[in-house]
């Protein structure tokens, strides 16, 4: 707990000290004239040559030599003795000229013209000239920005350009890329939809959501047509009808397996650093495989730009941050974190998060089911952090090294007159990646990139009525190794192709004290993968197309599997386009239930490989075709679409009904199709979606063999208003969905004397539908500007009438009543919350 503490608190400082080390830079002349007055010496300089130079003090505990030779390290300058008191400062090469280059294209070499040359700080600008040439008025220790429309920016150090001569400055060309906003603003500012049908969202320039402080990342896909949750919680998604696991979720090229804190309601992507995130629900790119649903790629390297940033967030569950400091002029480094204040402070956003998560759990259970009176006290906290370094190691190449850390840790005491009991239960997951990035010209681009990802979880549960210990534990170590080359023929066309690499090893164990029991099993997977993509575009760009195809071959199942794919384009005029996409995917993982009261009952599922036997290996097939009219403030999108999904374990469904020990292997269709509505009046931006699928299961070891699907919600509804004014922002939302499928009881016998041979009779399999569900959401905001800094006050209310939802229902014998009952898992309750966000 202290470990924790100390290192949350470290990282939470760590902006602030990085803002106090840029602060200890000072203009060389002062430092000069602090050493001179310390040692009684004088210095022969000249104002004009140290004018440039601003630099970290020198350590006081240095000499004086070593404080000279650290000044000549970190500078162009000499300093020469002339005796014991005078010392002479001089530049080694002379200096008789202004600052001054000349700006050339990296392609052709020749000069570039109007390119804005401006230092930072300072009104001073200025224009290239006609062959590249400028020339700067005055010297000045401030970075220097170099801006054309046609180019990528670049900033310099005044010392580039103290030298003999005026220095060549080569700029990289833009190259126009294919892909294009088909809707700048979907469902809210910050969440756009481009042509080849992925959503990309940016946390920066987020809108309002209703019910989000924040723009939690997850939480915001939810809001998507297509995208559902059946429980609340960002850690059970499904898209088009496929379960969680079926995702793949990517920070900065890592694959993570843990995404969510507070088992599930909560994103554990911290809203801060994330300036990237796209979403394919379909015509996936060839680049991203093990997935048979969509892809979530999240990343937050930006380009190199100058200056200091950070931000400073806290609402009623924790308090994070994140900064950006410029090491040098070609490297900055990031970090953020975040951690709840749970186990210290419980909020009303709190208790409201706690009854939800841990309700008809392990948790709860032995409290409600013991004959004893039972206390308990919980103590839960999580933390997230990142990091990322970015160089810019010359004009071709990038180098960028990322890690990010997520942990959930909840420990439970519970006492009664005769007995106490403890339980833990442990969930993280840990990753790094490196990437080096080489653009070698304006039409040829290569990268090479490695990661791997730990994930672990763990629970250890004593029973509090036998004393019964029990250990369980899933953990997985993957290393990943990709490399890449794309060349840019022209706008028209575009190619690429890649090779992946990917090992990954899953462990389980479960271990009983009494009676003893041990098992343990170790699994590997090793997987080669081809890639080819080719991208194409008419002159007039009203078609564009993009092709691709994925060769995976999986060690061990010892199958190789083709998956192409699709995304095809047509602008029909200014206000109608249709787009074609189609993908086949494959996936080796996924996650099973043994027993739902696994991990304590709240992270019930377990990482398993494909195995060829009782976990097959999962393929999907895709198709859609979309109409978007966009025009006037008034987008609209009509999305029907086909899936199938084979090779799905029984074990991986969640089932709580006649078939919930009965393991076997078989498929799911969906056929279904998304609607968007979306009309800004005034100051109002308004939006209405609605969602149909039709799910089916196929198992063929059940009777009867076909029934609907788990994670089937035949209609959903989301409709939100958001008004924005000025410095003021307020959503409010609705969702609505039909109720989940549940399996009723149609009879049931108790066997008093061998209680295992009772058993409940189920009628037919998810023949039953819960009441619909509805809930109502608001978010407001308010934003002040306070110097260069900018204050944010938001907040929300999940359900804001309180409504009580049932989410699932499943039924067990209850062995005190001899009878069965029903358990209802209800929906969060009303919980306000409110956040303070302070960017510097």
């Amino acid at each position: 707990m202290f470990n924790n503490r100390f290192l949350f608190f470290i990282l939470f400082l760590f902006p602030i000290l990085c803002l106090a080390q840029d602060d200890r830079k000072k203009p060389l002349s002062e430092i000069l004239d602090a050493i001179a007055r310390e040692y009684n010496i004088n210095f022969n300089k000249i104002d004009e040559e140290l004018i440039v130079y601003t630099i970290i003090p020198p350590e006081n505990k240095l000499s004086l030599n070593e404080k000279l030779k650290y000044i000549e390290k970190n500078t162009r300058l000499r300093i020469e003795a002339i005796n014991d008191k005078y010392y002479s400062v001089f530049n080694d090469v002379g200096m008789d000229k202004p600052l001054c280059g000349y700006l050339l294209d990296r392609e052709t070499g020749q000069g570039i013209e109007n390119a804005q040359i401006s230092i930072e700080g300072s009104t001073t600008s200025l224009a290239s000239g006609i062959n590249g040439f400028f020339s700067i008025p005055e010297l000045t220790p401030n970075l220097i920005s170099i801006n054309h429309l046609g180019y990528e920016p670049k900033i310099i150090n005044p010392q580039d350009l103290y030298v003999s001569d005026c220095p060549k400055i080569f700029l990289t060309p833009v190259i126009l890329q294919l892909d294009e906003v088909i809707a700048e603003r979907y469902l809210t500012l910050g969440i756009t939809k481009q042509e080849f049908g992925e959503l990309v969202v940016k946390p920066r320039k987020f809108g309002l959501l209703p019910g989000l402080t924040e723009p939690d990342v997850l939480q915001t896909m939810l809001q998507i047509p297509g995208i559902a949750s059946i429980d609340e919680t960002v850690s059970n998604i499904s898209v088009r009808g496929g379960t969680h696991d079926q995702n793949l979720f990517l920070w900065n090229g890592i694959r993570i397996y843990q995404t969510g804190h507070f088992f599930g309601l909560i994103s554990p992507f911290n809203a801060l650093p994330s300036t990237s995130i796209t979403i394919y629900k379909n015509g996936t790119s060839a680049f991203y495989g093990e997935s048979v649903s969509s892809t979530v790629d999240i990343t937050s390297s930006t380009p190199f730009v100058s200056g200091f940033y950070t931000a400073f967030n806290a609402d009623m569950i924790s308090a994070s941050f994140f900064t950006k400091v410029n090491i040098d002029t070609k490297s900055d480094i990031q970090v953020s974190g975040r951690r709840s204040y749970t186990d210290v402070l419980e909020t009303p956003t709190y208790k409201s998060y706690r009854e939800r998560v841990f309700q008809n759990t392990t948790v709860t259970d032995v409290a409600q089911n013991s004959d004893l009176p039972v206390k308990s006290d919980d103590n839960f906290y999580f933390y997230d952090f990142s990091l990322q370094y970015n160089r810019q190691i010359d004009s071709l190449h990038t180098l960028t090294v990322n890690g990010i850390g997520i942990h959930n840790f909840l420990e439970i005491n519970q006492k009664t007159a005769i007995a106490e009991r403890e339980v833990h239960l442990i969930q993280q997951n840990f990753g790094a990646s490196i990437a080096f990035n080489s653009d070698w010209s304006l039409k040829h681009k290569s990268f090479v990139k490695g990661n791997f990802s730990w994930y672990d979880v763990e629970a250890e549960n004593e029973a509090i009525e036998n004393y019964q210990e029990t250990f369980q534990q899933n953990r997985i170590f993957t290393k990943d190794l990709s490399v890449g080359y794309t060349f840019s023929g022209s706008r028209q066309l575009g190619v690429a192709i890649g090779y992946e690499l990917n090992e990954t090893s899953i462990l389980n164990l479960d271990r009983i004290n009494d009676p003893e029991f041990s098992k343990r099993s170790k699994e590997v997977n090793v997987t080669n993968s081809g890639i080819a993509e080719v991208q194409l575009k008419s002159k007039d760009s009203d078609i564009y197309t993009k092709l691709g195809v994925r060769v995976n071959s999986y060690s061990k199942t010892g199958k190789i599997i083709i998956e192409p794919r699709l995304s095809f384009g047509k602008l029909l005029n200014e206000k109608f386009r249709i787009e074609v996409l189609g993908e086949r995917k494959s996936q080796s993982m996924s996650q099973i239930i043994d027993l739902q009261q696994d991990f304590l009952g709240i992270e019930k599922r377990r990482w398993v490989l494909a195995n060829n036997a009782d976990t097959p290996l999962q393929i999907s097939w895709q198709s859609s075709v979309a109409l978007t009219y966009n025009y006037k403030d008034l987008l609209i999108t009509l999305e029907p679409f086909y899936k199938k999904t084979e090779g799905i374990s029984s074990n991986s469904q969640g089932f709580q009904n006649q078939f919930e020990f009965l393991d076997t292997t078989g498929s799911y269709t969906v056929f279904g199709g998304e609607l968007l509505f979306q009309k800004k009046i005034w100051r109002f931006y308004n939006w209405l979606s609605y969602t149909y699928n039709n799910n089916e299961y196929n198992f063929i070891g059940y009777i009867p063999p076909q029934f609907r699907n788990n994670y089937s919600i035949s209609n959903a509804i989301s409709a939100a208003t958001v008004y924005e004014w000025s410095n003021y922002k307020i959503g409010l939302g609705c969702k609505w969905h039909t109720g989940k499928v549940v399996t009723e009881p149609d009879g049931y016998s108790i066997d008093t004397e061998n209680p295992a041979n009772s058993f409940i009779e189920y009628k037919q399999p998810n023949s039953t539908e819960l009441n619909d569900y509805f809930q109502v959401n608001l978010s407001f905001s308010k934003n002040w500007k306070i110097g260069k800094s900018d204050l944010s006050l938001n907040g929300a209310i999940t359900n804001l009438f309180n409504r009580q939802n049932i989410l699932n229902r499943y039924y067990r014998i209850n062995k005190q009543n001899n009878n069965i009952e029903s358990v209802n898992i209800y929906s969060i309750g009303f919980t306000p919350n409110v956040g303070v966000k302070l960017i510097l």
